[in-house]
């Protein structure tokens, strides 16, 4: 898309990015009006209704809080993982075994045996983590 637009009118990568978010932002503006707009124009027609007035606005207003009190950032502590990371990155050893605690790294189980983490591995070299494929494992206690 964007090479599209420099080869037309020949503009810059910053300001091809600038225009690309002005987009977004007027898109994302403008479905917030449409939002606002409509529950306003909701609300005020339910106010004409007597039999639908009260308990519309009440269950409106549960709705909001409910999403209001719920829509919270949950922090997902990743410390362990940033560990086990750490120390794959730091062993010279090819297949490691990991001595922090026992945790997922890429994958949806921690691995037990270091054919497990054969992908895993793979994807931590091409990102960047470690200097080479390596295999690493959780020792069974």
């Amino acid at each position: 898309m964007f090479q599209a637009i420099e080869k037309k009118h020949g503009l810059p990568a910053g300001l091809r990015r600038i225009l690309y978010i002005f987009c977004v932002l007027a898109i994302l503006g403008d479905t917030i009006y449409s939002y606002v707009h409509s529950s306003v124009f909701l609300l005020k027609k339910s106010f004409k209704r007597a039999k639908m007035g009260l308990p519309y606005h009440i269950w409106t207003l549960l709705v909001i809080i409910f999403f209001f009190l719920y829509d919270t950032p949950r922090s997902y502590r990743n410390d362990m993982e940033i560990a086990a990371m750490e120390e794959i990155a730091m062993s010279e050893k090819d297949t490691v075994p990991l001595t922090c605690e026992r945790t997922r790294i890429v994958s949806w189980e921690a691995p037990s045996a270091p054919e497990e983490s054969e992908t895993a591995g793979r994807l931590l070299y091409l990102w960047k983590v470690t200097d080479k494929e390596k295999l690493f494992y959780f020792p069974q206690e």
